[in-house]
Formats: structure tokens, C-alpha cells, sequence
């Protein structure tokens, strides 16, 4: 991957795992020289554990202004209106990869969403900024909800 000059977005990479990149943007600055905190759900992607030695590279990411999001749950079709929660949701979150499995909070429990598709207009990304960008969110792999339609006597 090719590095952008000035502020950019660090990649993450360990040993063989099936993902073999990830981005984020950095929140702080506060780690000690020659460490990086990740979060939880990071290191699992990642296949990492405390003290692994990662390779960050600086890139510059676009916007991610479609999504594509796969449910790994089997109750997904029963949510009253996910493109409210996912609203809500996609705060936690600053940069999706595609590949990536994502945590959603929904109703007392975690439900995994695999990103698919990152997208920039007409333009597929492996990966993009989402954070304070209007985001449209599509869903596939899902049942459609049929409309509720008179009953014949």
C-alpha cells in the first residue's frame, strides 16, 4: 500500500489471518514510544494478541459513502427499522475495511455485520472513512419484508 504525506490513516497487519488489513484513524496520542492501543474487537479481527508486533502504514482514506453490510445474525430480518440502529451504531465506528466483521448493539445483545462493500460515488474502496460523513447504508444477504395486505373474506 502506498502511504499519503501528512495526516493519514494507519493499516494494521499481524501474522496470517484471514484478514490481512484493517483501517483506523488514530483517536490520540497517548501510547508510550513504539506502542499502539487497539481496541478488542480490532485484536479478534486481527488475530492479535497483547505485545504482538504490528507494521502500521500511513494511508490517506476516501470517503465511504455507501455501504454494503452482510447480517451474520438470524434475527436480523425481525428489527424494526435497521437503518436507525445502524445510524446510531456506525458512531463507534471511524473507518470501515471491506472483509471486516463489525459489532452491532441491537436490543441487549451483539449482532456481527460483515462489510461487503465500501464505496465512494461510482468508485469501490477496500476501505474508507466514515467518520462525520453522511453514510448510506444498504443491507444484502437480508429477506425482503412482503407488505401487509388486506385479507380476502
Amino acid at each position: 500500500e502506498e502511504g499519503g504525506e501528512g495526516e493519514g490513516k494507519p493499516k494494521k497487519r499481524s501474522r496470517p489471518a484471514t484478514l490481512e488489513k484493517l483501517y483506523c484513524h488514530v483517536l490520540d496520542w497517548q501510547a508510550p514510544r513504539n506502542y499502539v492501543f487497539v481496541p478488542k474487537w480490532m485484536m479478534k479481527t486481527l488475530r492479535l494478541k497483547p505485545r504482538d508486533v504490528v507494521e502500521l502504514t500511513w494511508v490517506r482514506l476516501k470517503e465511504g459513502a455507501q455501504i454494503t453490510l452482510r447480517p451474520r445474525t438470524k434475527d436480523f430480518d425481525n428489527w424494526a427499522n435497521p437503518q436507525a440502529v445502524m445510524e446510531s451504531e456506525l458512531k463507534y465506528y471511524s473507518a470501515l475495511t471491506v472483509g471486516s466483521t463489525i459489532k452491532i448493539d441491537y436490543k441487549d445483545a451483539h449482532h456481527a455485520m460483515e462489510v461487503v462493500a465500501v464505496q465512494n460515488g461510482e468508485e469501490q474502496l477496500d476501505g474508507g472513512n466514515i467518520q462525520d460523513v453522511n453514510v448510506a447504508v444498504d443491507f444484502t444477504g437480508v429477506k425482503k419484508k412482503k407488505g401487509k395486505g388486506k385479507k380476502k373474506d
